[in-house]
């Protein structure tokens, strides 16, 4: 029997962006335990992906690990091409990362769980429904029989795999649109975190007048307030925007710092950096 196929939840290349100088990450999850470790023993699941999708997105990976290597870590300006194909790389972390395909599997059961309440009524009570007119479209293409969700649901995690690729195809257009600036950091002290759901999509100012997570401020990525930003390394920072133009490149202050990285610590509770000291700092202020 061969060796079982690891699929890394980010992505291998993108973990060793957060090394320490001895090649090795240190990692805080939900259980408050910081700890040192390789790369390649964190944040890795057995068989994630079909064969095919995993050749994609390794394609994908390869095209940002150049791009980031050549250009972005030497503060050069990326060609319109280099754009697109770093475009795909941020699209698909909003679709890829284990936390993401966890939270829309669970939309989809509470879909089978309202049909089931529905299903329920209609038994109640059949001669009531019975007089009700139809005003749904039952043609194939705009519906699907509840063997079709339950078969769906059975094997989440493959037919995620397939329409993670449109939906990377379509969104990747609307990032590559905006205004996107590198946010790097000078001084040896200071560092970006990393997470295993590092994509953040954000409308601050609607946060602070609704709050974090309210209808109020839920955002997309045709908003215009909408604010991207995911740490490429734990010394840059992509952000992108509709209504910032800030240069390519941008020295981050320390509050900049800091509030980039309360977007990465609140998306998830897996983090991992290239300095304890950092983590330490985080569960500090968490236990209090």
């Amino acid at each position: 029997m061969g060796k079982p196929k690891y699929h890394y939840i980010p992505n291998k290349s993108y973990l060793s962006n957060f090394i320490d100088d001895k090649g090795h990450i240190w990692v805080l999850k939900s259980e408050k335990e910081i700890y040192r470790s390789n790369p390649i023993n964190e944040f890795k699941e057995t068989e994630f992906y079909p064969k095919d999708i995993e050749e994609v997105l390794h394609q994908i990976e390869d095209g940002f690990l150049e791009i980031y290597k050549n250009k972005i870590s030497k503060f050069k300006k990326l060609t319109e091409k280099e754009r697109v194909t770093l475009s795909v790389f941020v699209a698909s972390f909003m679709q890829r990362v284990k936390p993401i395909i966890e939270h829309s599997k669970q939309n989809w059961e509470k879909i089978r769980e309202r049909v089931n309440e529905l299903q329920k009524s209609i038994d109640d009570d059949k001669i009531k429904v019975e007089q009700i007119p139809h005003i749904f479209d039952t043609n194939k293409k705009n519906s699907f029989k509840l063997e079709e969700l339950d078969e769906f649901l059975t094997d989440y995690k493959k037919h995620h795999s397939y329409s993670m690729l449109k939906i990377i195809l379509t969104t990747h257009k609307y990032i590559n649109k905006m205004n996107i600036s590198f946010l790097y950091i000078e001084e040896d002290e200071l560092n970006y975190i990393g997470s295993d759901n590092p994509f953040c999509m954000t409308a601050p100012l609607r946060e602070q007048k609704y709050g974090i997570n309210s209808w109020g401020s839920d955002v997309g990525l045709a908003h215009r307030d909408v604010e991207i930003s995911i740490p490429l390394s734990s010394k840059i920072t992509l952000f992108a925007s509709w209504m910032y133009d800030l240069p390519n490149y941008k020295k981050a202050d320390k509050d900049t710092i800091e509030q980039l990285n309360f977007r990465v610590m609140r998306q998830s509770p897996s983090l991992f950096c290239c300095d304890k000291k950092v983590l330490e700092k985080i569960k500090s202020n968490s236990s209090k």
